[in-house]
Formats: structure tokens, C-alpha cells, sequence
């Protein structure tokens, strides 16, 4: 950083939260700061921030970076199911709607079926040979 140079809030942010617990500053978290004790912290934090090849900024700048670009778990798979399903919806649409008959209607639709089962579940690609027979394993429990 210099001087005049605009600072996230999250890296203010950052940075006070690292200026607070850091023991060596003495600032007592159990108690509410004094205008003396807000005054050490401002300069302790500007201090930091301008610190030229600081180790210690580097891993707070990484930290904001990572808090303000990645998605924690939940939110991801919460996204990923949201976006499979979207994409399958006319899949399973097509497959509940069918009325096949004849057995090239009925092959085609079983086809369909497994795909989606091998798409819905994560098992692998139904483009993937391999597994499909795996997959499909399960047909000759059934009766032809």
C-alpha cells in the first residue's frame, strides 16, 4: 500500500482483527477500547499496511482474496445440485411423458433413464462405456 491509496474494508477489516489478537499489542479484547487505545490501533493498522514486503500483509491480502472469491462448501454443492437438476428437468420430463410401445421406443427410453440415474447420482458419464455396464448391471435382475 502507500500513502492515499484506497484499502478494502475487508482488509481494514482483516487487518484490525489480526492488530487485536496479536498479543504483542496488548490490546485487551475483554473490555471496550479507550480513545487512546482506537488511536494505537489506527496506527498500528496504517503501520501495517504499509509495510513493503511484509510476509504477514502478503497472508492477510491472501485471506481477503480467499474470503471474498471462494464459496464455502454448502454454498457450492447447493449450486451444483441446483444446476444439475435445472439441466435434467427436461430429461425426466421426457422420460416420465414417454408412451413407448415398440421395443426401439423402449430401448431409447431406457437409455434416457440410465443417463439420468448415472447423471443425477455422480456414478460417471453415461458417455463412458465402462460405465454404463457397470450401471446397467442392474437389468438383468429385470425380466425381458
Amino acid at each position: 500500500a502507500v500513502k492515499g491509496q484506497a484499502v478494502s474494508e475487508t482488509l481494514v477489516a482483516f487487518m484490525v482483527k489480526a492488530v487485536v489478537l496479536d498479543p504483542e499489542n496488548q490490546f485487551n479484547v475483554e473490555r471496550t477500547l479507550t480513545k487512546d487505545d482506537v488511536q494505537k490501533l489506527i496506527k498500528t493498522c496504517v503501520d501495517r499496511l504499509l509495510m513493503n514486503n511484509s510476509p504477514s500483509l502478503d497472508t492477510i491480502k491472501m485471506q481477503v482474496y480467499f474470503d471474498m472469491n471462494y464459496t464455502n462448501r454448502s454454498e457450492f454443492l447447493e449450486e451444483h445440485k441446483r444446476v444439475l437438476e435445472s439441466r435434467l428437468q427436461p430429461v425426466m420430463r421426457e422420460i416420465t411423458d414417454s408412451r413407448a410401445r415398440t421395443r426401439e421406443e423402449l430401448e431409447g427410453l431406457y437409455r434416457k433413464i440410465v443417463s439420468c440415474v448415472l447423471l443425477r447420482s455422480g456414478l460417471g458419464s453415461p458417455t463412458d462405456i465402462s460405465v454404463v455396464r457397470e450401471a446397467t448391471a442392474v437389468k438383468s435382475m429385470f425380466p425381458e
